[in-house]
């Protein structure tokens, strides 16, 4: 099968993923008998001694002053305390076990409170804070009990080697973890040191671990005997995926680790979902695959399918049972995503046909169609951009996020000044935040408070704080026309957070549906097996506080894409745009 590897550019996202390695250990020697996994039968103790274990060297990892300094090489000490807590024979001897461990990293000085820096802000200033009562109610014994809630009071620096908080937002970042990249498929207690990484980045440096529906210590539980059992690297990095599903953030990935400015998509993974595409492009309205265009025109129009198909069944199985089938591997943070992510899966295939059952003109049709390496279709009439300006019916102005740059806002605002109406279609992502913020200086005729974002912390890891974000200046020569903006599930991120600040404008609509409800800045956790989880690391909400995460954000008036709009080739949402203006 021949390897092909799909490059995602992420610039303005990597850190460049260097990590350094310390190599100090608090603890005098490994156990004399390693694990014999194969045998091993991972029992309800075990897992939830392993669990503890995780929780444990991730507290101590964020909590520690003497683990923040990052002269330990904390990776090697949990390796080393695996088969020791597997081979506890008791409660008391895994307790034991820990203590003496914590008692190896020496004393630290005390603060006095647990709000080291945040001491004196109001509840309503926390947007999160710490889940540490598993201390207590985890059935340790006191002595242990007594040096983790001790902890709390330790004076921390601002300072540690495993995270710093970056500008502008202060989103986490996570260059010193050590990739492990020789480890495709690591060993038993490497795939553990992935599962207890990301689940300490999620319970300390996720601004939305709240959200999260389900209790993230039964996942924790759930995930161990499942990164123990993983039979191949394929198996290792899906059930790596399956993990990142959980946050339900559309900004989570796992990705290929990477010494270039780029993000690649794990190979492994992309041969789950097939290597060979249908020319086809599917989109879900109301809620049903349909096609809508192709990724090359003439491959497309030989498939025999043709825009405003609705595909009911592929490979005999119906859409529906793929959906929850396939939805496991899909991070998204609502279900308008969830589908946008799937549709371009679900014509993929390791075979070179796929057949298709399909509803054209209200009638049940069969047909094979061929599938194709990607880089055998015409990605140039693909890639195609819409235009950044245009004039509609020269009294409306319209303006493409996902084609306008800094350069084009002299003609932009020029050509708009004697317009009735301006329509901003975020159906895309920005490619030049400059321009996009420069946009919203014309439209403002003041400084307007439009969003509220939190940020984590590292003297009080599992904190986030809220504050306020404010744009724009005194401006009398502001747009004075009604402005309509666009929105749907493809508006994403950046495209969120100028929606938000777009609609303070005078004037304003926002119309379309629900966006991809993923909102702040991403950073990236490099994971053992050279792979890298992104997420989103700072919290963003509307200007009252309210959530735009797994919410989105909510149009004024909600305008959905029909399946007939689709077949007549029609673009539903500008319409009504174009309709909002000349009506005003």
């Amino acid at each position: 099968m021949k390897r092909i590897l799909v490059f995602v550019l992420i610039l303005s996202l990597l850190p460049g993923c260097i990590h350094s390695t310390p190599t100090k250990s608090v603890q005098e020697e490994k156990p004399a008998e390693p694990i014999i996994w194969e045998e091993m039968k991972i029992t309800e103790e075990k897992k939830n001694n392993l669990a503890l274990l995780g929780k444990i060297w991730g507290y101590l990892k964020y909590y520690h002053p003497t683990v923040a300094k990052g002269e330990i090489d904390w990776d090697q000490e949990l390796v080393n305390m695996i088969p020791q807590i597997i081979q506890a024979k008791n409660a008391k001897e895994r307790d034991r076990i820990f203590t003496k461990w914590i008692d190896g990293l020496g004393e630290y000085m005390k603060k006095g409170k647990l709000a080291n820096s945040v001491a004196g802000l109001k509840t309503e200033d926390y947007k999160q804070q710490p889940n540490l009562e598993w201390i207590s109610t985890s059935g340790l014994d006191t002595e242990l009990v007594k040096k983790l809630t001790g902890l709390k009071e330790a004076k921390r620096s601002n300072k540690n080697h495993y995270v710093t908080l970056e500008h502008p937002f202060k989103q986490p970042n996570v260059d010193n973890e050590n990739p492990y990249a020789e480890m495709r498929f690591p060993e038993v207690e490497y795939r553990l040191l992935c599962l207890f990484r990301y689940w300490n980045i999620i319970e300390y440096y996720f601004p939305y671990k709240y959200l999260i529906d389900e209790n993230w210590d039964d996942v924790l539980v759930e995930f161990i005997p499942k990164f123990i059992e993983a039979a191949n690297e394929q198996e290792y990095q899906l059930t790596t995926l399956e993990m990142i599903a959980r946050i339900q953030d559309s900004h989570a990935g796992l990705y290929d680790f990477s010494e270039i400015d780029a993000l690649l998509y794990v190979f492994e993974i992309e041969e789950f979902w097939g290597v060979l595409y249908a020319p086809v492009i599917l989109t879900f309205v109301e809620n049903k695959p349909v096609v809508t265009g192709y990724y090359d025109k003439l491959m497309g129009q030989q498939s025999g399918l043709k825009v405003g198909d609705v595909i009911t069944k592929i490979n005999g199985k119906r859409i529906e049972e793929i959906i929850e089938e396939k939805q496991t591997y899909i991070p998204a943070s609502n279900y308008p995503t969830l589908l946008r992510y799937l549709s371009d899966k679900l014509l993929r295939s390791n075979d070179e046909t796929i057949d298709i059952e399909f509803i054209r003109d209200n009638k049940l049709q069969q047909t094979t169609i061929n599938t194709y390496y990607f880089n055998k279709f015409n990605i140039a009439e693909y890639n195609h951009q819409k235009d950044y300006f245009k004039k509609i019916d020269s009294d409306i102005a319209y303006i493409y996020i996902g084609s306008l740059e800094k350069e084009h806002l002299p003609e932009v605002i020029k050509e708009s000044e004697d317009t009735n109406g301006m329509i901003i279609d975020l159906r895309g992502y920005p490619i030049d935040h400059i321009a996009t913020y420069t946009l919203g200086t014309y439209l403002l005729p003041t400084n307007k408070k439009y969003a509220q974002f939190a940020n984590g912390s590292i003297q009080n890891p599992g904190v986030y704080k809220g504050d306020k974000l404010r744009y724009g200046k005194k401006n009398e020569n502001y747009y004075k026309g009604n402005v309509v903006i666009l929105i749907n599930e493809v508006t994403i991120s950046a495209a969120e957070t100028l929606a938000m600040l777009l609609r303070t404008a005078p004037k304003a609509t926002v119309i379309g549906s629900t966006t991809a409800a993923a909102n702040g800045e991403v950073f990236l956790v490099p994971l053992p097996g050279g792979i890298v989880a992104t997420l989103t690391g700072n919290g963003m909400y509307n200007p009252d506080g309210s959530q735009t995460q797994r919410i989105g954000i909510i149009p004024d008036i909600e305008v959905k894409p029909t399946i007939q709009g689709v077949k007549e080739g029609r673009d539903e949402v500008l319409e009504r745009a174009i309709e909002i203006i000349n009506e005003k």
